[in-house]
């Protein structure tokens, strides 16, 4: 869960896996699809955002219920160690829906504190299917108020994401522990360390031990790029990874190589950390056998159940499933 806490810690986007614009929430035909659900809610209603992150969805609701004056109560909880609140987001209106939102961090579904009937509303975006399914369904169907209703999007393993998810943590595992390419880029940094200290960077071009390693660095990347070649999931983490490390070696010459020894420090730890993100995401994925379970959960705890294939812009998305008191 530490790898979640950094990222959402560390991150101004509202989504997971999103940066820049992308990183700004939801939109679109997305967006769409959660205000048709809020429509639905009574005035007054209690939401609960289930593994909210940095609370894109939560924000979509807290804009919907201002924008319609629906007056809801909308909570946002996550098993990681979430401050949506003190994301500095550019946008007021985000900014402002994300201070009326009541969010509760380092709280696991089934142990959330909401009385018995209390709750119109679950909904959760890519997190559900993260949590002890079992338990979950069964604390939702407690607090859910009769005729309540609990919906969720969740990872396919077919669709683009789970697709991309699943090479990106094959390819980034591949570098960061079998590959000699770190070690080597170390290495060199520890060169150009020693000579920055001897006084002898003016002549760095000409070092014969920094030609060797450069050119060894070089074949890596070129046996690399060889490797992951087989389909455009490859080739984009490949050619990601390698950009990330070549901005360090690039720098030299213009930063002094020990904080240059810091950066790709931390470039192999942030990039360990996604991965280890990119792995839960595949392990959260829906498979049949997930499915049928769930059906029987569901149907234990008298949930009416009901699972759909949703595709946004031509492409599979998610599995939409509906949950009814």
């Amino acid at each position: 869960m530490q790898h979640w806490t950094d990222y959402w810690k560390n991150t101004n986007a509202l989504n997971s896996f999103a940066e820049g614009e992308q990183g700004s929430g939801y939109s679109n035909e997305i967006a769409d699809f959660w205000n048709s659900q809020f429509k639905s809610l009574s005035k007054g209603s209690t939401l609960v955002d289930l593994g909210t992150g940095n609370g894109a969805v939560a924000v979509l609701a807290q804009l919907y219920s201002e924008a319609n004056q629906s007056n809801f109560q909308v909570y946002g909880i996550d098993a990681a160690d979430i401050t949506p609140k003190k994301i500095n987001h550019k946008d007021a209106k985000v900014k402002k829906a994300l201070s009326k939102i009541n969010f509760i961090p380092n709280t696991l579904i089934e142990q959330s504190n909401f009385e018995s009937n209390s709750v119109d509303f679950y909904f959760s975006q890519f997190a559900f299917e993260y949590s002890n399914i079992e338990k979950s369904v069964q604390h939702c169907a407690q607090c859910l108020k009769s005729g309540g209703k609990i919906t969720l999007l969740s990872h396919h393993p077919d669709s683009e994401i789970s697709k991309d998810s699943q090479v990106g943590a094959s390819v980034i595992h591949y570098i960061l522990h079998e590959s000699p390419v770190f070690l080597q880029t170390s290495l060199l940094l520890d060169i150009a360390l020693q000579q920055t200290q001897a006084g002898q960077m003016h002549n760095w071009h000409n070092n014969p031990y920094r030609q060797q390693i450069s050119t060894t660095i070089k074949w890596i990347f070129d046996c690399l790029i060889d490797k992951f070649n087989a389909n455009q999931y490859e080739s984009y983490w490949c050619k990601l990874l390698i950009s990330k490390i070549t901005n360090v070696i690039t720098a030299l010459g213009n930063s002094h190589p020990s904080q240059l020894m810091k950066q790709l420090e931390f470039t192999f730890v942030q990039l360990d950390s996604h991965r280890k993100r990119l792995e839960d995401q595949n392990e959260a994925c829906l498979t049949s056998d997930k499915i049928q379970s769930f059906k029987e959960y569901s149907n234990k705890h008298n949930l009416d159940f009901d699972i759909q294939e949703l595709s946004v812009e031509g492409k599979l998305l998610a599995f939409r499933i509906h949950m009814t008191k």
